[in-house]
């Protein structure tokens, strides 16, 4: 729920926002749900088998990707 409200307001300002996850699993899930939402354009996901639109509004990823990506 706080992870959702911080992406709308993250959108709402025009910055991007990333969500992550600490399994693939989730990490899928979580995109799926936010395509639903925000539409396939909005919304990426990077993980260590998938790498969708990592230049969206918002990206989901694992947090090994992220750690990866600091």
């Amino acid at each position: 729920m706080v992870a959702e409200y911080a992406i709308d307001a993250a959108i709402a300002d025009g910055r991007r926002a990333f969500y992550t996850a600490p399994v693939k699993a989730l990490s899928n899930q979580k995109y799926h749900d936010l395509v639903a939402r925000l539409g396939p354009q909005r919304v990426g996901l990077l993980t260590g088998d998938n790498s969708i639109n990592g230049d969206a509004d918002v990206v989901v990823m694992t947090t090994e990707v992220l750690r990866n990506m600091i």
